[in-house]
Parts: structure tokens; sequence; C-alpha cells
């Protein structure tokens, strides 16, 4: 198992603490990730269940955290620090580009581009590419990281989850 260095501890409801390290609080500070505080997760299911609050901000430390337990478990893996930081930056980073009402924001924009594959994660691979703040903090990791959130079956095998 590989020893990340972790330098802030958030406390997570349903997942305990969420360990973070110096880069990825340098990630939660950007702006363009800042504003996931105000994007719901669950759109306006509020209005009905007031309880239901839960942002994208708080949805993307647990990916984070998820997915990293999960990691340390692959044995291909589990020693390998680099792609266990390109899993966190991805795992992190995976929502970026959602827009306000997180996925109706899609089918509005799919529906006025008349591109029915429009869906968020290609905005949050964009901003992956043209953001210098997020490119200077992941460094030479950003590559995997796209890769990562390009989901094929390649990148799969490669990271042994089938």
């Amino acid at each position: 198992m590989v020893n990340l260095e972790f330098t802030k501890i958030i406390r997570d409801p349903l997942l305990g603490y969420v360990h973070l390290t110096e880069n990825e609080i340098k990630l939660l500070d950007t702006p363009v990730f800042q504003r996931l505080r105000r994007i719901k997760q669950l759109a306006n299911t509020d209005l009905v269940y007031p309880g239901a609050v839960h942002t994208r901000f708080e949805h993307s430390l647990g990916v984070l955290e998820t997915a990293y337990r999960i990691a340390e478990r692959i044995p291909s893996i589990r020693n390998d620090l680099g792609k266990i930081k390109q899993i966190r930056y991805a795992a992190l980073l995976h929502d970026i580009g959602h827009g306000p009402y997180s996925h109706v924001f899609e089918d509005i924009v799919a529906r006025i581009t008349r591109d029915s594959k429009f869906k968020h994660e290609l905005i949050s691979r964009e901003i992956l590419q043209v953001d210098d703040d997020i490119r200077s903090i992941v460094g030479s990791d950003i590559d995997g990281v796209l890769d990562l959130l390009t989901s094929t079956q390649k990148n799969r095998v490669e990271y042994g989850i089938n």
C-alpha cells in the first residue's frame, strides 16, 4: 500500500473521515471546484423532502474517499502511487462540469444544441484541459486523470477494473 501524506481531514456523515493531500486541498480551493458547493446533487428534491440536501461538493469528497478505499484493495493498483493519485484526482474532479440543477441541466443543453450525446462529463474534461490552476496542481498526472474520466474498456483493464 502506498503512503500518501494527508494534511487535512474532513468529517463526512456517511464515510467517517475523508483524508486529503496538500494538492487535493488546493483543488478544493479552486473557483471551479468551489462552485460545486452551490450545485445540489439531488436537484430540487429538497422542495419535497427538505432533508434531501447534498451538494456536488460533498458528493465529490465522498467519491474521492470511496474510490481510494476501493483502489487500496486492488492488488495491481494499491502499491502504485501514480495510479492512486490519478484515481483520487479523477474521483475528486469527475463532477466539475456539472451545471445548475444537476442532470436536468444536461437535458436542457442537449435540447438547445440538438446534441443528444451532451453530458456533463464532456464539460469536466474540457475544464481539465483548459483550467490552468487545475492543470498546474495535477501536474504530470493530468493525462492519466483525463484517461480515467473517459470510460473505456482499455482504461478499466489498465487499472485492473473489469
